[in-house]
C-alpha cells in the first residue's frame, strides 16, 4: 500500500470519533457557558495545568541547565543571558496563568 492510501485509510478510521469528540467538547463548553460560574470554572480548568506545566519545565531546566525550543536548545553553559532571559518569560508567564486560575477559583467559590 503507498503511503498516501496509507495515510487516508488512518484518517479515514480516526475522523468519525475525533469529530464525534469536539461536537461533545463544543457542547460541554456552550452548557459551561450557560451557567454562571461555568466561564470562572472554564477559566480554572485551562490556566491551572498550564501553570502547572510549566513551572514543571522550570524546574527541569534549572536542574538540568537547559531550556527546550526549536531549532535548538538553550544552555545555560553557554547562553547564559539567553538562559536567564527565557526562565525569566516562562517563570513571569506560569505565575500570571496560576494568578488567573486562582482569581477564577475565588470568584467561582465567592460567588454571592
Amino acid at each position: 500500500m503507498t503511503p498516501w492510501r496509507e495515510l487516508v485509510s488512518g484518517l479515514a478510521r480516526v475522523l468519525p470519533a475525533l469529530l464525534g469528540g469536539a461536537a461533545l467538547l463544543l457542547l460541554l463548553l456552550f452548557l459551561l457557558a450557560q451557567w454562571p460560574g461555568g466561564p470562572f470554572l472554564l477559566g480554572a480548568a485551562l490556566s491551572l495545568p498550564l501553570a502547572a506545566l510549566l513551572a514543571w519545565l522550570l524546574v527541569e531546566a534549572w536542574r538540568s541547565g537547559i531550556i527546550p525550543g526549536r531549532p535548538h536548545h538553550t544552555r545555560r553553559a553557554s547562553q547564559p543571558a539567553l538562559f536567564a532571559l527565557l526562565f525569566a518569560v516562562q517563570a513571569l508567564s506560569a505565575l500570571g496563568l496560576a494568578w488567573i486560575g486562582v482569581w477564577c477559583l475565588w470568584r467561582l467559590v465567592a460567588r454571592p
